[in-house]
């Protein structure tokens, strides 16, 4: 599965979490396999945009620092 490594901003704090979208029916699902690093990197911009635009009190802004395909 294709995951980011993202960063809570200002803080050095980074972790890994799976890259997902939402699908025809509105269900967050896995990006493919066959997906390009470039594509996987364009939807976790994108997701990572659509959580700092609606941070809530308490939450920290994010970013990517980048994406890798995980086998396990």
């Amino acid at each position: 599965m294709w995951k980011m490594k993202v960063e809570k901003v200002g803080t050095g704090i980074q972790w890994d979490e799976e890259i997902t979208r939402k699908n025809d029916n509105f269900k967050w699902v896995k990006i493919s396999k066959k997906c390009s690093e470039e594509k996987a990197l364009e939807y976790a911009e994108k997701l990572v945009s659509n959580f700092n635009s609606t941070l809530r009190e308490g939450e920290s802004a994010r970013k990517v620092v980048g994406v890798f395909f995980d086998d396990n």
